[in-house]
Parts: structure tokens; C-alpha cells; sequence
């Protein structure tokens, strides 16, 4: 039975392919099975014929192996060449279809059960059958498909007669013992084949698997009373007079084509797939929106998405590049940018009508009448989005973003992202939802210190990263640039100016307002690099901060301020300000000397925040020097001896307060202090998830305008800073989540891993079409489909195998599967025990072809070594590629639960009749000569699931034979590992 899909990668040559069987082979779906099968004898002159093997007798009717009969007493779970030494003879009476077999069975009371005859499972698993028991009592039901338990089990006891419909005829056994103690059964034993030791060589092994058995069952209550002087060790033997009727009816054989054609079989082209990426399995929403409402099947996004945006809003068009230029580089889809005009209600002139055809995504500006096009029971729609929210409705042909203004419509765009996903068959669709949405916060910031490389390293952060987790402000750390006013102070490092500027365009292509910070008064180590401007050092021993009462130092500093402010054109300029005593002496130089040290701060902040108010730029600065020690857990520095926090009642309440605080604490009671005195305020975190998350439930509980997220990873460090500290671009993903929506939640109970999440959005996905098409074997034709015998196979088989429908991936590999839920859409070819199927298929390509993947199994087992069939592939200048089938190589029955031999077998695909989901086995490859095979689906996982396998076996024709020529091409060479080879 071959289950086969077919999967054929581009590229060696055109060709036509021929399946060839010696056994039964199954096709499901897609492509070849093979398989060839022994003709039934017509002409014989007896219908039964007899073999002596090993220590029995080989029954067969016509060419089908029946029945072996034992005439040792086999010890139990012993190959039939193992014996007590005990045996019998047995004579045979054929008459026509009715078979009489009399013994006279010896065995040993000690035996709980001896196997007088085994029966060929191939014909009876998953066959109804009726029994008659020796009391009177009825018992039917369905043979086992496979054995229940380790052991042997029982069927049917007290056995009187037995009913089977076969796969190929009706089988009518009847019994007849003639001793009082024991009884016969019917019982389901463990895979057995007859032992290859046979008395004559000229007589070969039969190839049937013994799967059921005939015993007799004696227990020592049954046997005859011993005398007491016997030994429990000696075994006492008993006779019996067996006699076996045997009938058998083969069910009538149609005639049938030797060889099936397909010359339309169905293609499937998988340019609209994309190789698999296990982390898209799922849609990450991350931030987390406010409201997320699932609704019906999801949109499939085929390989062509037309984006459209609101014609009357062009700024618009800016959100819709960004979404195709995602979509391109990470899925790998064509856009087509289009306007679109909502045209009016005919009905209501002041109405538009807001529909799409399929395969569009629309941006558009949020209006009153926009709900009035849609279902309300979809979402609640009565709410309008405010600043930086949207609305999301995605159908299943369509999808539509509303913005509440442009940053909105851009955030939507990132929050449609999120709701797509691959499946494993490479399909990206987009979840159907409503989704309703706003952020807590206004303003949600990142901190990063820059250098040479921040346009590189913070321009794929700014795109991968920060946009899509939704920040809107980049507080860049920038005093060491390469300053035209200062050059001496640049370091081998330093960023240039046209570097800033393209940072600069990069953030706000992506909605992210930059704000330039310049240390000054504190951390000024920057400005007296290389030895420059030692004179205005405070402390000349420890230059730290410079002189607040030299006119010179305003002169050097409001330049380099005019140099950043023409560079980043900000709205917000940070002064830094933080940790100022932490280092030398303050108020330490002549001019300071005597002066109250909260009066040289304030005077400093007060003068630079003049000169910045006189070019239209807002002040920010760190609170952690305005803050006595109590006022905060921690970054409370303002207290003795120097008490700079005085310093905050002499400053003006329009400059906005960065109050950061890195430690985990219950209460940033700071946070409160800054809203009661009037300050514009913002916390800031670094690293650590729970100070993050606890700092930004106060925050917002207080009012504060927003929060930042800070970045320590040291100057120049920008080549090295993800592989050094992970951990603080790690948490730039919990930031986004509680900076947009503040919540109780523990950050470590988030519904994904924040380090996959990042790692996700930094490395990609950048996932490649698929190539190369499938093929699907339909239906047969219409004699084949409605014959009954092969409806009866099938039908045992499909009730267990539930494959998933459609596409079926394994190993980087698409195999079309459709939907199976027909029996008689199964490709079957030719066998033993299904004579009136087709001997071969041919199937006519025509397309340029270097390797196929096959997904198939036999309907039965046989011996491992058994060629079953083969695979011919005829090319358009005659050359002839044949790949043999061997049993236990590169195929297996559904039901064999044996690995590949010399494995080039891994588990592909499985299911159960418990509707098991798809799983993917990953064990160890091997090559065989130009094939590989692999188990390509199995429920052996699931407990008490008869087991069900599918084999797939990719075949590489470049490494072929040619039997055209009657060579080989070259000797076995190894495969290289099967995933991501290229041109594939």
C-alpha cells in the first residue's frame, strides 16, 4: 500500500515517472506507489498445496499462505525451531475448497498453552469476524490490528468455530478436540515469521507474518490426577485428538489494467508557501493589546497582497511602506501599494462604504462613520481610538487597520504583524480578529549611548526591534560625536554627524521621536578627553565636572549644544545632571569656592535651560541629585554633605524630571514627590524584569507623562553590546509590554519568553519561498474505486489514519495530502492479497525534476529484504533511473512498527484514531545508496493507540543508476543533511 505524496524539487531533468509493485503499495495522495504482487495461480490442478517448513506444515490455498501447522510443542514466545521435545504428524484430506486435518497432539500439562496451527495476519488484522464457543455462546467483532499487550492475548476461548471475511475470501475454521481437559482458542500473538532452518533447500521459507494462532490451552487443574509420588519438575504428557475443517471461498477477481496512466495528475505549485520557521508556529501579540477578540477562519496570505491606504490621508502612504516592506522581508511576499477612496453610501451621502476585494489590507484614519460598514457582534465599535490607537478587523479574504491618527495607523500595522504566523505546511495566515487598542503611556522611551556603529547596530534595533514593540522617543546618548567645534575630543569611536542624521530619519521613518542627551555638569569626562579643556575642570585632579563659574565653559558647551541641536533638530533636549558628586571635589575651584553647592547646580541647570528655551527646545534632565535620601529607595544622592537637592525649589516646573531607579522595590514613592511639586516626570528602569514592571504600575498610577528604559552597555561597546549584555536588550521586550499597558501581572508569567521574543524580532524571520510543486494521485478509475475488496482494505486502515489535511511537511519538505476522507481516493497498486489492482502507474511530469519525495506503505507486511515494487523514472532522452523498494529499507506496512533498517528512516507523520495532531520525530539519518528514507508520521507516543506509520523516502536522481546503460553512476556517496540545501 502506498500512502504516497510526491514532492519534486526543481532542476536535474524532464522526466516521466513508472511505478512498479511486487507487493501491495498504497498511494495516499500525491504520487507513486509500488508494489509488485504474485499473479493467482488459475491453472493448478489442486486448490491446496503443501510445504514442509522448518517443524510444521505450510498450508496455501491457491498462492495464498494460510496456514503453517505446528507438529512440535513450541515453547511460548519461541521461534517455531524451538520445542520440548514433544511432537506430531498431520494427516491431510483435501476435498475442493474444503480442507481436514486430524493429529493426535502430545504436549506437557507444564505448557499453559501450545500452538497447534498459526494464521497469516496479513488476511485477518482488522477483519470481522464470528465465533462460536464450545458451551453455545456467540461472540464477533473485529481481528486487532496490532497485539494489545508485550504478550500474547487471548481472542476467543473455548473456540468451537470461527468466522472470517478476509481481505481476499471467506475463512470458515471449525474444531473438534476429543480430550476432557483443555480447550481451544483463538489468540493474537506477537510479530512471528517461520524460521529460515527448513529441511530441504529446495523449498524456500514462506514470507507470511504468523500473527494469529490456534492453541491448545491446558492448566495443571485441568489435567488428570497424578499420583502424589510424581515430581512437580517432571511435566506430564497428555493426548488429544485434534481435527480441523478448513473452508475457504476467494471472493470473485475482476480483470483490471496492468498498467494505470495519469496524464493530468494534479500539480500543486507551492510558490504562496515559505519554508518553515518553528518559532512562527504561534501569533505573538507583543505588547498585548487591550482587547483581542478571535473570530472565524484565518486569511491566508498568498504571494501576492495588495496594501491599500486611505487616498484622502497621503501621509498614510509612509505606514503602508513600512507594512510591505515587513511583509517582504519577512515573508517574503510581492505587494502591490494601492489608494484607495471610500466611496459614498448611496442611500446617505455623509456615509462611506468601507469594503475590500480580496487579498487587500486597508490603512486608514479612524472616521465616525466607519463602524456603520461592519457587523457590530464582530467588536464593539462605539469607541473611537484615540491618539496612538487603532482598530484591527481581519476577515478571512481581508484585513483592515483604522487608525486614531498616523502613529496609530502605524502601531495597528505592527499589531497586524504580530497576528500572522506560518503553519507548518508554510502557509502565513492572519488570525481573524477584532482588535481594540491604546497605549497607557504617551510617551515610551529607550535609552542608548552611541558610537560608530550605532548605525548599524541601533539602526536594525530602531527597525526590528523598537517599532515593533511599539516605542515612540530614543533618548540617544551622544557627547562623544565628532564635534566641529571640539574635533581634539573625538575618540577613534566616535559617531559622525551624518551617522546621527541618517539615525535620525531611521526613528522617524519608524515613528520614534529622537532626543539628544549631552552629559553636562556631571560625567563630563568627554570633555576633557585627549587632555582638552583641562582648565575647566572643578577638580584638575579628578576631572569629572566642569567649573559652573567659568564663562569659558558655556562658550565650549553651548556650541557642541547648537552642533547636536542642528544635527537632531530636537523638540527635547536631555542635559543629563546625574550622580554630579559621585566623583572629585565640587565646588572645589577659586571661582566656586564659598558658594552653597545646591546654588552652583541650580545656577547651571537655570543657564542651560535658558539658552535652550531661547531656541524653542524643551528641558530634560535627571532627578536623582534633586532627591534626599528617604525620598526614594534608591538614586537619592541630593543629601549631605553637599544638599543639591535644595536646588529644587529654584527650578523651573516646565523641565521634566527622568526619575530613574534601577533596584526592585515595593513603592517609587519619588514618582508622587515629582507630580505634587509640579514637574513634568518619567521613570526610568534598566534591566531587571520586576523593577520594571513594578516601576511602571506606580508610574502610571501617579500620572507621570511616561517611562524609559535605559541602556548601560558602555562607550564604543555598540560592536559587542548584544553578545556582552543580552540581558538589557532582553528587557526592552518586557519594557513594551508594561511601558503600553501597565498591569499586575508578573513579568515572568507573560504568555511568551521575552528572550525568544527578542531573539524572533533581532534575527528575523527571513523565511525563503518554497520551491519545487507536488503532485497529487487522485482518484483511480471508476471499476478499481467501487470494487468492494479494496473498499474492505481500506477501510480498517482509513478509520485508524487520520492524517492531517492538505499540506504535510517533513523535513523541509511539502507533500500535498488534500482531504482524505475518502477510501476510494487512495491510490493502491497490485499485491499477493490485491490482485485486481493495477500492477504499475504511470504518471507524466513533464517538468524538470532533481529530486522526489515520496510518501507511501505497504498494505501488508512482509520479510525485511523483500523487494515490493520499485520507482522508474524515464527521462526525455531515454534514459531509465529505477529505485527499488525493499521491504524494511525504505518501506514499511502502515501498521509496522520496526525502524528502517540501516536507517535512513526518521518518523515523518502520525495519527491515531484519537485524531492525534502531526508530530515530528528527530532521530538520526542515514544514506542508502542514492535514497534516503525516513519515518514521515507515527503515533507510537499515544498509549493505546494501534500504530499507524507513513514512509517517506526522498530520492536524489543526480546519484541514480542507469539501467539504460547498465551501469551505475558512481559509487554510494553520503547525502548532506537534509534541511535547507540550496536550489531545493
Amino acid at each position: 500500500m502506498l500512502t504516497h505524496v510526491l514532492n519534486c524539487s526543481t532542476g536535474y531533468g524532464r522526466c516521466n515517472l513508472r511505478i512498479i509493485t511486487q507487493t501491495s503499495l498504497w498511494l495516499i495522495c500525491m504520487h507513486l506507489a509500488c508494489n509488485a504482487s504474485a499473479q493467482v495461480n488459475t491453472t493448478a490442478k489442486s486448490l491446496w498445496h503443501f510445504q514442509r517448513i522448518a517443524d510444521g506444515v505450510l498450508v496455501k490455498y491457491e498462492d495464498y499462505e494460510l496456514i503453517w501447522l505446528c507438529e512440535r510443542a513450541v515453547e511460548r514466545d519461541a521461534p517455531p525451531s524451538r520445542h520440548n521435545g514433544v511432537s506430531w504428524q498431520w494427516n491431510v484430506e483435501p476435498k475442493g475448497a474444503i480442507l481436514k486435518l486430524h493429529s493426535t497432539v502430545v504436549i506437557s500439562v507444564s505448557n499453559e498453552s501450545v500452538h497447534i496451527a498459526l494464521l497469516n495476519r496479513n488476511l485477518l488484522r482488522g477483519c470481522r469476524f464470528a465465533a462460536l464457543r464450545t458451551d453455545g455462546s456467540r461472540e464477533h467483532g473485529e481481528l486487532p490490528i496490532a497485539p494489545e499487550s508485550a504478550n500474547d492475548s487471548i481472542i476467543v476461548d473455548s473456540l468451537c468455530k470461527l468466522y472470517v471475511r478476509t481481505v481476499i475470501g471467506e475463512l470458515t475454521i471449525e474444531v473438534n478436540l476429543s480430550a476432557t481437559h483443555g480447550r481451544i482458542a483463538l489468540m493474537h500473538i506477537r510479530k512471528r515469521f517461520i524460521s529460515t532452518d527448513v529441511e530441504s533447500s529446495e523449498v524456500a521459507p514462506p514470507t507470511a507474518p504468523w500473527g494469529f494462532a490456534i492453541a491448545l490451552r491446558y492448566t495443571i487443574s485441568d489435567a488428570p490426577s497424578r499420583s502424589s509420588s510424581i515430581k512437580t519438575t517432571v511435566a506430564t504428557r497428555i493426548s488429544s485428538n485434534l481435527e480441523l475443517t478448513i473452508k475457504f471461498t476467494p471472493f470473485r477477481i475482476e480483470a483490471t489494467p496492468q498498467v494505470h496512466v495519469l496524464r493530468n495528475a494534479h500539480k500543486f505549485a507551492s510558490t504562496d508557501l515559505v519554508q518553515w520557521d518553528s518559532r512562527l508556529e504561534e501569533a505573538f501579540l507583543v505588547p498585548r493589546p487591550r482587547t483581542v477578540k478571535r473570530l472565524g477562519p484565518p486569511f491566508n496570505i498568498g504571494p501576492t497582497v495588495t496594501i491599500r491606504w486611505d487616498g484622502s490621508q497621503p501621509q498614510l502612504k509612509s505606514v503602508a511602506q513600512q507594512l510591505a516592506r515587513w511583509l517582504q522581508e519577512r515573508y517574503g511576499r510581492i505587494i502591490k501599494l494601492r489608494t484607495f477612496i471610500a466611496p459614498q453610501d448611496s442611500a446617505t451621502n455623509n456615509t462611506h462604504v468601507w469594503r475590500l476585494p480580496p487579498d487587500n489590507i486597508l490603512i486608514a484614519l479612524w472616521r465616525n462613520d466607519i463602524p456603520k460598514s461592519f457587523p457590530s457582534n464582530f467588536g464593539n465599535w462605539s469607541f473611537a481610538p484615540p491618539s496612538e490607537g487603532y482598530v484591527i478587523y481581519t476577515r478571512p479574504r481581508c484585513a483592515y487597520i483604522f487608525g486614531g491618527d498616523i502613529a496609530g495607523a502605524f502601531y495597528g500595522a505592527m499589531t497586524l504583524l504580530g497576528l500572522m504566523h506560518v503553519t507548518s505546511s508554510g502557509h502565513v495566515q492572519l488570525s481573524s480578529a477584532f482588535v481594540w487598542d491604546a497605549p497607557a503611556f504617551k510617551w515610551r522611551g529607550v535609552h542608548l549611548v552611541a558610537d560608530d556603529y550605532s548605525i548599524v547596530f541601533h539602526g536594525q534595533l530602531l527597525k526590528r526591534v523598537l517599532a515593533p514593540l511599539r516605542f515612540n522617543k530614543l533618548v540617544l546618548e551622544c557627547e562623544y560625536m565628532r564635534w566641529d567645534s571640539q574635533p581634539k575630543l573625538a575618540q577613534s569611536w566616535s559617531m559622525p554627524k551624518e551617522h546621527a542624521r541618517q539615525l535620525k530619519r531611521i526613528a522617524e521613518d519608524n515613528f520614534i521621536e529622537l532626543i539628544p542627551l549631552v552629559q553636562s555638569l556631571g560625567h563630563c569626562e568627554w570633555l576633557f578627553a585627549n587632555d582638552q579643556n583641562v582648565d575647566l575642570a572643578e577638580d584638575k585632579d579628578v576631572k569629572y565636572a566642569y567649573c559652573p563659574s567659568n564663562p569659558r565653559t558655556y562658550d565650549v558647551l553651548f556650541k557642541i549644544f547648537d552642533e547636536a541641536i542642528s544635527t537632531f533638530q530636537p523638540r527635547y533636549f536631555h542635559i543629563g545632571h546625574d550622580e554630579v558628586t559621585n566623583r572629585g571635589r565640587f565646588g572645589w575651584c577659586p571661582r566656586c569656592r564659598g558658594r552653597p553647592p545646591y546654588q552652583l547646580f541650580a545656577d547651571d541647570v537655570m543657564r542651560i535651560y535658558r539658552y535652550l528655551k531661547s531656541k524653542g527646545i524643551n528641558v530634560m534632565m535627571w532627578g536623582d541629585m534633586l532627591l534626599f535620601p528617604g525620598e526614594a529607595s534608591d538614586a537619592a544622592l541630593g543629601g549631605p554633605p553637599y544638599e543639591i537637592a535644595l536646588a529644587r525649589t529654584l527650578l523651573p516646573r516646565d523641565i521634566t524630571i527622568v526619575d530613574w531607579h534601577y533596584g526592585i522595590s515595593r513603592r517609587y514613592p519619588s514618582i508622587w514627590l515629582w507630580k505634587r511639586e509640579g514637574f513634568p516626570v518619567i521613570g526610568a528602569t534598566w534591566y531587571h524584569w520586576l523593577n520594571i514592571a513594578g516601576f511602571a504600575r506606580e508610574a502610571y498610577q501617579a500620572g507621570a507623562l511616561g517611562m524609559l528604559q535605559t541602556t548601560w552597555t558602555g562607550f564604543g561597546n555598540n560592536r559587542i553590546a548584544l553578545r556582552k549584555f543580552p540581558e538589557q536588550f532582553v528587557a526592552h521586550v518586557v519594557a513594551s509590554e508594561f511601558f503600553w499597558s501597565p498591569s499586575n501581572r508578573s513579568p515572568y508569567d507573560l504568555p511568551y519568553d521575552p528572550t525568544e521574543f527578542f531573539d524572533l524580532l533581532w534575527q528575523g524571520p527571513h523565511i525563503e519561498p518554497h520551491r519545487g510543486f507536488c503532485i497529487a494521485i487522485r482518484k483511480m478509475d471508476d471499476a478499481l474505486r467501487q470494487d468492494k475488496v479494496m473498499r474492505r482494505m481500506f477501510a480498517s486502515a482509513l478509520k485508524l489514519i487520520q492524517v492531517p489535511k492538505h499540506w504535510l511537511r517533513t523535513h523541509e519538505t511539502l507533500l500535498w495530502l488534500g482531504d482524505r476522507r475518502d477510501s476510494s481516493d487512495i491510490p493502491l497498486l497490485r499485491g499477493k492479497l490485491i490482485p485486481n489492482a493495477p500492477q504499475s502507474i504511470e504518471i507524466q511530469l513533464n517538468r524538470k525534476v532533481r529530486e522526489l519525495v515520496f510518501l507511501h506503505a505497504t498494505a501488508f507486511e512482509v520479510k525485511d529484504g523483500t523487494v515490493v515494487g520499485a520507482y522508474e523514472v524515464v527521462t526525455d532522452d531515454g534514459r531509465i533511473m529505477r529505485l527499488p523498494l525493499i521491504y524494511g529499507r525504505n518501506i514499511r506496512a502502515w501498521y509496522d512498527e520496526a525502524p528502517l533498517q540501516d536507517d535512513g528512516g526518521l518518523p515523518m507523520f502520525s495519527g491515531s484514531k484519537r485524531d492525534a495532531p502531526a508530530q515530528l520525530k528527530d532521530t538520526s539519518r542515514q544514506t542508502n545508496w542514492q535514497f534516503q528514507a525516513f519515518t514521515a508520521w507515527s503515533n507510537r507516543e499515544l498509549s493505546n493507540a494501534t500504530p499507524v506509520r507513513l514512509w517517506a523516502c526522498r530520492w536524489e536522481l543526480a546519484r541514480c543508476t542507469d539501467e539504460h546503460h547498465g551501469e551505475a553512476k558512481g559509487d554510494p556517496i553520503a547525502h548532506p543533511p537534509v534541511g535547507n540545501q540550496p536550489g531545493r
